[in-house]
């Protein structure tokens, strides 16, 4: 598969930026299979990345390089059971990796607070989501954007349920937000079908909505990028587009 996540490297540049990582007891929730953590693990002490769907353990064990085998514990658990298990004030550094928004909207509060109960004094939450505004599927031709359109499975409302739990933690004092920024990030294939088949894997821990009217025209709009793919030629690239949003806060005592 020819998939890249990110090449462009905007996502781990906007966290470079945001947070300070050196040396720190890291604790990554939904870390999925490490994509995100071998990017950053090297300049960490210890990472506890939190994975509750197995598939995606299994690629992180596979693919983990030697030399960040001994910094990253990989815990295949729900995050509530992680927490319960674990100590209060065990980490400098909480990151939700595109995992907030991905929580069932009446327990994203509940899991802040679990994590402000596992940040030591000084410690600093980083929370990765998409900003609420619709995804694209573009077409690529030499670099040019020759086709886009919106996806047809985005979703703001997740993006929207994960904006107000932070608002309602931070207007209870439980944290303050100290900076934000907002970056490009993209999914890159060399056909149709290989995206498809990476988002629904990626996806997978969400079940089959079963909305087959939904499905038919996801499939008539897929064929329409397939048909621009073509008329693209050779070395065009089909990508999902996104924009995303890093915050830094700080757990209040």
């Amino acid at each position: 598969m020819t998939v890249k996540v990110d090449p462009e490297n905007n996502e781990i540049r906007a966290l470079f930026d945001l947070a300070d990582l050196d040396g720190r007891d890291v604790l990554e929730i939904g870390a999925g299979d490490t994509r995100l953590t071998r990017r950053y693990a090297g300049r960490v002490r210890r990472v506890a990345a939190v994975e509750p769907f197995a598939p995606a353990i299994a690629r992180a064990r596979e693919t983990m390089p030697d030399e960040l085998a001994s910094r990253v514990e990989l815990h295949p658990v729900a995050f509530e059971e992680f927490a319960a298990a674990t100590e209060s004030s065990s980490f400098d550094t909480a990151i939700l990796s595109w995992s907030l928004c991905c929580m069932n909207p009446e327990i994203m509060v509940p899991a802040l607070e679990e994590i402000h109960r596992l940040l030591r004094t000084g410690g600093t939450l980083v929370d990765i989501h998409p900003v609420p505004e619709v995804s694209l599927i573009e077409v690529f031709r030499r670099g040019q954007v020759v086709f886009a359109k919106p996806e047809p499975n985005s979703d703001t409302q997740e993006a929207r349920h994960a904006d107000d739990a932070l608002r309602q933690v931070a207007e209870r004092d439980l944290f303050v937000l100290e900076d934000a920024t907002k970056f490009d990030f993209r999914i890159y294939a060399a056909s149709v079908g290989e995206l498809r088949d990476f988002s629904a894997e990626a996806n997978a821990h969400e079940g089959d909505t079963g909305d087959q009217v939904q499905d038919a025209s996801e499939s008539e709009f897929y064929e329409q990028v397939e048909d621009m793919m073509a008329a693209a030629g050779e070395g065009a690239e089909v990508a999902f587009y996104e924009k995303g949003r890093i915050a830094r806060l700080r757990p209040v005592r």
